[in-house]
Formats: structure tokens, sequence, C-alpha cells
């Protein structure tokens, strides 16, 4: 059941530019800063209970900074076996551009819930709340 509503939420995350409120709880966060030598993420991964919270186009992260999301321009950005991914333009409560991604990992079916900045990644790792 749970994966029917995460596939629905995908998919009218995609489709609508409105979506009633919909919480979910971060259990893994995997962060990391930019290594321009391996030119990848060096990232870290810790347990997590962060409750995430997605209405309209806004997301709401309660972690130790408020972190607040406001994305737009919506699009498939991977559709294969492996996974499906929704990909925003985003900028943050700092004022910060950044890239939002929806994904869903079909060999794990774990989703997860991914920002990139320039020069900084985090990747909540996310189940929906019923």
């Amino acid at each position: 059941m749970k994966k029917i509503t995460l596939t629905l939420v995908l998919l009218l995350l995609l489709a609508l530019p409105t979506l009633a409120q919909t919480q979910f709880r971060a259990y893994l966060v995997r962060s990391g800063p930019y290594n321009p030598y391996t030119k990848e993420f060096d990232t870290e991964e810790i347990e997590s209970n962060i409750l995430i919270t997605m209405e309209n186009s806004v997301v709401k992260v309660r972690d130790n900074a408020h972190s607040v999301y406001i994305t737009r321009n919506p699009t498939l950005d991977r559709d294969n076996t492996e996974m499906r991914a929704v990909r925003w333009e985003a900028i943050d409560e700092k004022g910060r551009d950044l890239y939002l991604s929806i994904i869903e990992h079909r060999n794990t079916g774990r989703w997860s819930m991914v920002l990139i900045y320039n020069d900084y990644m985090l990747q909540y790792f996310i189940e929906e709340i019923e």
C-alpha cells in the first residue's frame, strides 16, 4: 500500500502545480561536501527521525536549520528499471539555488529526497507517514 501511495505522490508532484499536504519521515540521511579531486560527493550516513512536509511547491524539513525549499519547474529526470526520479529547481530558506529530487529506487523499494547544491548534497531516505 505504501508503494502505491508513494508512486501516486510522485506522479502528482510531477503533474499538478498544487498538492495536499503529505508528510514523510526521514529514517536515514546521507550527506557530504563535493570533492573536486574525485568529482564526487564525500558522504557519510546517519540514522535519523526527521519530519518532512510537502505542500504545494513548498518542502519543509524539521531539522536543526528548519529548512524550507521552494520548488519550481518539475521534470521527469529518470524512468528506467532501476529508478524513477522527478527533479525540481529549488531555492532554500537562505536564498541558495539547488536541485531537489524525489527518487523511487526500484531495485531496493526505497524512496529518497535528494538535495544537490554546487558544493554539498543531502539524501534523505524517506517513508510516508500515514
